[in-house]
């Protein structure tokens, strides 16, 4: 079965390219450094505990495409996502996303979250669970998997976070999971730095961190830099957007600092209810 992290192993652009949760605008200018944040849609794909504390209810789409070095070729993906969170109860949301491959492959993805803020609505735990089917090269499998995380506000502007990823494994067993840790800073209320690291069994260590500024207004700009063990590559992001109270556009890249390059771009319109 695939791997929920990455591209199919048996695919011939296995382990060389791309990991497949990242490829939203925000995810993109975060180098999917993610797992410390109050996010929204994005945690479909990272921490499902990461929506709890938001308090809201959205729905988002976008495009995203980037270029596969090693097939010479390129990936285009459309998504869609909602989120609703206003319930004492429990918040939750449902997306989906499609991928096409240049040289011929597909594949589409269902996932969902449903998280519960605890203790005075300091601590969020959540669950995510996906669907993933692919063909490629004339190979299709499945894997249905799932994700658990928690999000924990030490203060109003400290917050840690942790995920186990791809708790069901597959086909290539336990090396595919993976546990990640994060911690977020907010200075001034507009600027924030984000540090992550994400350990796969394999005992190979993704690192990286971010800056964000989100001014007033609602003009955000994100920096940010990431070594990725999984794929042998580091990289780069960045992110240009306005979060409005009723609706945000937001604009992310990244790509490969060392070779093979493979710049990534998306674009996303979300609307608040």
């Amino acid at each position: 079965m695939a791997s929920n992290l990455l591209f199919a192993q048996e695919a011939p652009f296995a382990n060389a390219d791309m990991d497949r949760r990242i490829f939203m605008p925000r995810t993109l200018a975060l180098s999917g450094n993610m797992t410390a944040r109050i996010n929204l849609n994005e945690s479909m794909y990272f921490n499902p505990a990461s929506s709890a504390h938001s308090r809201c209810m959205s729905i988002d789409g976008g495009v995203a495409w980037n270029k596969i070095p090693s097939i010479d070729g390129r990936s285009d993906t459309y998504f869609v996502n909602a989120l609703d969170t206003e319930s004492g109860m429990f918040g939750g949301g449902i997306g989906y996303a499609k991928r096409s491959i240049s040289s011929g492959g597909a594949e589409w993805e269902l996932r969902g979250v449903i998280n519960k803020l605890m203790l005075n609505n300091r601590l969020g735990l959540g669950i995510g669970v996906s669907y993933l089917s692919y063909s490629q090269l004339g190979q299709k499998d499945n894997n249905l998997n799932a994700n658990f995380g928690f999000l924990w506000l030490l203060t109003p502007k400290s917050i840690i976070g942790a995920t186990a990823y791809n708790l069901f494994g597959d086909g290539h067993g336990i090396n595919t999971r993976s546990v990640a840790f994060g911690f977020r800073q907010t200075f001034w209320d507009f600027f924030s730095i984000d540090l992550d690291l994400e350990h796969r069994f394999r005992k190979k260590i993704n690192y990286g961190g971010a800056l964000e500024l989100l001014y007033n207004n609602g003009l955000m700009i994100t920096f940010s830099a990431k070594r990725n063990q999984f794929l042998h590559n580091s990289s780069w992001g960045m992110g240009l957007g306005y979060v409005g109270p009723k609706i945000s556009l937001i604009y992310g890249t990244m790509n490969a600092i060392t070779a093979p390059y493979s710049f990534a771009h998306s674009f996303s319109l979300r609307v608040f209810f």
